[in-house]
Order: C-alpha cells, then structure tokens, then sequence
C-alpha cells in the first residue's frame, strides 16, 4: 500500500463540529462523547470561524475558584488575561480562538509535524477553500511509523538498489523493532553520508545503525 506523505493520508474526515452558538454544556458534550480535546467552530456556510478546546472550557472552572483577587493580581502584573474573559463566556463565540492555525490535504506531513512541534499545537483543522475538511492531531502523525519490520526491510532494499546512490555498494540489512542494520562496504568514504540519509528518511525508521567501511579510503590520494 502506499506511505502516507500528506496530511489527506492521515486526517479524520469525520470532523466533529459546533457552531458560534452552542452552549458551554453542548461544547462540553460533545468533546466527551466523541472524546476530543478540540472542536471547530464553523459557520453555516462551513467554513471555520475558530477551534474551542479542552482548556477553553477549563479557564471556567480555574478562573472561577480563583476568585476577584486572582484576576486583579493578573492584572497588575501585565499576565496575560485572556483566560479570564474566557471564563466569563458562555458559548463558541466567547470561548473559540479565532486566529486559528491550519493546514490543506495537500500539506507534507513531515512540515506539519514540525509545525505542530515548534508552535505547540495538538490539532489543527484541514481546511479546502476555507471549509473544514478534516482534522490532524499528533496522533495521526504517528500513522506512518505504524509498520512492520518486514515492509521496512522491503523499502530499504528499495531504496539500496535507488539508482541516485552511489553505485557498488556492498550492503546488506537487517531490521529489528524499527531500527535498520546495515552492514557492509561502500566504494569511498563519500559514498556513507547519502546511504545512511537515504535510509533513515523511509518512514517508520526508528534508527540506522551502520557498521559499513569504504574499500577504498583515501581515494586519489597515491601517487
């Protein structure tokens, strides 16, 4: 079957939604029956207007058992105070981030991960000409690495016989629990960088661990 490579690959299609509307208990709600810790917030015309999540909801509680000197303590040390007035709201509207982060079907997966990590996100909606089309959470990031060490062994041995790679390469490999062992020659020392790279890009590769010696190791340096 092929890899996932895209965001369409991984993303749940069947995206829970709630309007600007819904009510703090029907938000609620709908994040525990569908067990989730984010839900856009969508217009009638489907497209996204923000994302509420788990902690919106929370400001209620925690800002709420804080009390009045809390929130003047936030105040007087410039805090941010955001999640006051959030725990003040009552519905989508009140609660929802509208600037919202997020990505298109199309989006390489590797970039959204990476956009996920440096900006600290869990979730972000996939929108196709500004329409929630899915959503893509860590979790599904981790689909592409869901595989045996057989197709592994069957993509490194794919990707050994790449004819970009240097040639006369004498390696063979083994995979154990994701992580690839090669062992072997290699004509000259440049030929290691691009065959060690070539390998741990497959995804699913946990690591390489290479034991491969150049046959020749100061090629045009005799006289």
């Amino acid at each position: 079957m092929p890899r996932p490579r895209s965001v369409g690959d991984v993303m749940t299609r069947e995206v829970v939604s709630v309007g600007p509307h819904a009510g703090y208990t029907e938000i609620r709600a709908a994040m525990l029956k569908h067990d989730v810790g984010g839900l856009p917030v969508v217009g009638a015309d489907g497209v996204l207007l923000g994302m509420v999540t788990e902690a919106d909801l929370i400001a209620k509680e925690a800002y709420r058992a804080s009390g009045r000197g809390r929130r003047m303590f936030d105040r007087f040390r410039r805090r941010e105070t955001n999640w006051t007035a959030k725990a003040a709201g009552r519905t989508a509207a009140d609660l929802m981030t509208p600037q919202v982060e997020a990505v298109a079907p199309s989006d390489d997966l590797r970039a959204v991960a990476r956009r996920m990590l440096q900006r600290r996100l869990k979730r972000m909606p996939v929108l196709d000409g500004g329409r929630v089309v899915g959503i893509v959470a860590r979790q599904d990031l981790l689909r592409p690495f869901e595989r045996s060490d057989a197709d592994l062994a069957v993509d490194v041995e794919a990707a050994l016989a790449d004819p970009d790679l240097p040639t006369e390469l004498a390696v063979l490999c083994q995979v154990t629990d994701g992580v690839v062992h090669l062992w072997g020659s290699v004509r000259v020392p440049a030929d290691l960088p691009p065959v060690l790279t070539a390998v741990a890009r497959i995804p699913g590769v946990v690591a390489v661990d290479a034991q491969l010696f150049p046959r020749d190791p100061n090629p045009g340096g005799r006289l």
